[in-house]
């Protein structure tokens, strides 16, 4: 027999999934904000997984380093702790403060995440949330904001790596940095990131529609760039009320309808009829 309290528990936790589920179905507008809060660290972990990269140099030398920093630490406390007459110091107790050490880097490392990025989220320009149907259009705005700046730092690098010069399409880029396709592909458009057995195969998907949601500017360029130059951008269907753009000194900024039009128009862009690629 459950107990009444384990009840409560239940029925609380079914209420929570129920209400989750039709938040994220678009039927409880703004309850979906707090779905994404409880969930978003899930996707974000689907999502940038397969882009890590183990350096296992690093990886061998933090674990040289610690076991030096172990053993000399716990030689050195058994030492004074013989010398206070305390008695015996304990392996135990060096492992645990080494594990504290490593807890306390971590925590602070990751504060100094929380304040930068909350930091950035209220001087943002873009509303941090906008209803769309029960779509993290203001979140979404973000990711694709996120994917132009990487695009871009993947651009300088290549730029330094090849005389100054700029590739000239993003499937070059990718073949050149081992970006994840998935950066071509904006969260709010209709695109699915370009598959294939290997990695030129998914260069060469990325020319074909609706794998890329990008368009690209930068053919033919060198560095170093007018910070007004337009190196990438979208299409004004990707979005609802604008455009993200990539300018030359690597910064993204966002375009309302009337500046997209001009600017894509300026480019040389039909807007309501250009394939990004």
């Amino acid at each position: 027999m459950k107990s009444r309290r384990e009840k409560n528990f239940l029925a609380i936790l079914a209420l929570a999934i129920v209400l989750l589920v039709l938040s994220c179905l678009g039927f409880l507008p703004g309850f979906d904000v707090l779905g994404f809060l409880l969930t978003g660290w899930a996707f974000f972990i689907q999502r940038v997984f397969p882009q890590v990269r183990v350096r296992w140099d690093a990886v061998i030398s933090f674990v040289v380093y610690a076991v030096l920093l172990i053993a000399g630490s716990h030689l050195f406390l058994s030492w004074l702790y013989r010398q206070m007459g305390a008695g015996k110091w304990h392996k135990r107790w060096t492992l645990s403060g080494f594990c504290l050490v490593i807890l306390m880097f971590a925590a602070g490392i990751a504060m100094i995440g929380v304040v930068h990025q909350t930091t950035w989220l209220v001087r943002s320009p873009l509303p941090i949330y906008r209803y769309t149907g029960g779509a993290y259009e203001g979140v979404r705005r973000i990711k694709c904001e996120s994917n132009l700046r990487q695009i871009g730092e993947a651009m300088d690098r290549y730029a330094t790596d090849h005389d100054g010069m700029y590739p000239d399409d993003f499937a070059e880029l990718f073949l050149s940095d081992g970006l994840s396709a998935q950066i071509f592909v904006c969260p709010s458009g209709d695109d699915i990131p370009a598959a294939g057995i290997n990695p030129r195969e998914i260069a060469e998907n990325l020319k074909k529609p609706g794998c890329c949601s990008y368009l690209y500017f930068a053919r033919g360029l060198r560095a170093p760039l007018d910070p007004a130059c337009v190196l990438a951008t979208e299409p004004l269907q990707n979005h609802v009320g604008g455009i993200n753009v990539l300018y030359g000194d690597g910064h993204v900024d966002w375009a309302g309808p009337k500046e997209a039009e001009e600017l894509l128009r300026k480019l040389g862009v039909v807007a309501a009829a250009t394939q990004p690629g």
